[in-house]
Parts: structure tokens; C-alpha cells; sequence
């Protein structure tokens, strides 16, 4: 087996890791929202691909690889994001609301928001929503004990 064949193998192992992660949060989620610049980045994937594929089939005539790779890519593109009943989803993993410190709306434009969620371990997730769900995800993030910037209190500042 040579290197490109391996490469071929991973590429599958891991769509088929994304779909298995598709499955598993796509009935989960109660308010989808979409992951920023993810159409583009997926977009750009997809025309360097669409590139590499023609010259890979020319020089090599051996296309398998790009076909992985478009797989990986298209897989990717749908996997699901958005708030569930007791935590966020996102790339295909679950974090609890009680991970979660606090959050903010970033950002409110024409047809939606911004939202950012802060983890206790300092990792940041943002998720676009769509305007008319601005209501039922901060009802869902109130009733989970997740605080808003606003009444938010650090660590430090908290008295004994």
C-alpha cells in the first residue's frame, strides 16, 4: 500500500467519523444556527479541490485522492450546529451548559446575531442565528443557568 492509498484510507475514516457525528446530533439540536465563514472556507476547499483534481487526474490519472478529499469537504459542510435541550452542538461534540461561564450577542445584523459562548477552560464558540430565534435561544440559555455579560461576575470580584 503506498502513501496515497494511506491517505485515501484516513480521508475516508474521518467522513466517516463526520457522519457518524451528523447522526448522532442532528435530532439533538432544537435551534440550528450555522458556524461563521464555514460556506466559504468550504467553498475555497471545494475550488482548490475542483483545481488539484484536474491537475492530480492529468499528471497522476488518479483521481481517488480528490474524491476523498471532496468528501471530507462536503461532509463537513453539513454537520449540524446549534443549542439542544441540555447543551451546545457543534463539529459533532457536545458541551454541557454547565461548561459554559457566560455569554454574549457579539454582534445583531438585518437577518440575525452573533452569539458567543465562553467555557470555563477559556474556549470560545460562536454560532450565527438567524433573527427570529433570538428569543428561544436566550430563553434556552437562561433556563440552563448560563449567564449574560451583563450579569455575569468573575471569579475574582465574587466575595466570600
Amino acid at each position: 500500500m503506498d502513501v496515497y492509498s494511506l491517505i485515501i484510507c484516513a480521508a475516508v475514516a474521518v467522513s466517516v467519523y463526520e457522519l457518524t457525528a451528523i447522526i448522532r446530533t442532528r435530532k439533538k439540536i432544537l435551534i440550528r444556527g450555522r458556524m461563521p465563514l464555514a460556506r466559504l472556507a468550504c467553498g475555497i476547499f471545494l475550488a482548490a479541490a475542483a483545481a488539484g483534481l484536474a491537475y492530480w487526474n492529468y499528471v497522476r490519472g488518479e483521481a481517488a485522492f480528490y474524491y476523498a478529499f471532496l468528501l471530507i469537504t462536503g461532509t463537513y459542510a453539513v454537520i449540524p450546529v446549534g443549542l439542544g435541550q441540555t447543551a451546545m452542538y457543534r463539529n459533532g461534540m457536545a458541551s454541557a451548559y454547565r461548561q459554559f461561564e457566560y455569554f454574549m450577542i457579539i454582534r445583531e445584523f438585518k437577518s440575525g446575531f452573533t452569539l458567543r459562548l465562553h467555557r470555563r477552560d477559556e474556549k470560545d464558540y460562536i454560532i450565527l442565528f438567524k433573527k427570529e430565534q433570538m428569543n428561544n435561544v436566550l430563553k434556552l440559555l437562561a433556563d440552563n443557568g448560563v449567564a449574560d455579560w451583563d450579569s455575569f461576575v468573575f471569579p475574582s470580584d465574587r466575595t466570600q
